[in-house]
């Protein structure tokens, strides 16, 4: 039975060694670390805005873009981004890879 699952255990022995030097401090073990690092505070982040807006409607930071949008909003850009969302449409993007298709 061992010399049967030899060829398996030496397969898996390169994987298992690059799992390991990633939950391990040194070689790559940091990035693994920071990755989940930037998930946590990301969630916890996430879960006090879902928090505090079970009690309000927006937040003072949602308040303050708006009040910038406002004072930012011109006629010129707002043509100007519906040219552009007009041109990210289906139809457009999807006759661009027909005839690029086509070539």
């Amino acid at each position: 039975m061992a010399k049967s699952l030899a060829p398996l255990v030496r397969r898996a022995q390169r994987p298992a060694r690059f799992v390991w030097d990633r939950v391990t401090p040194g070689d790559l073990g940091l990035e693994l670390t920071t990755l989940l690092a930037v998930a946590r505070v990301g969630g916890f982040v996430f879960g006090g805005c879902a928090s505090l807006l079970t009690h309000v409607a927006t937040t003072p930071g949602d308040v303050r873009a708006f009040h910038i949008a406002d004072d930012l909003r011109s006629g010129a850009a707002v043509s100007i981004a519906r040219v552009v969302t007009w041109l990210g449409a289906l139809p457009v993007t999807g006759g661009a890879v027909v005839v690029a298709a086509g070539r």
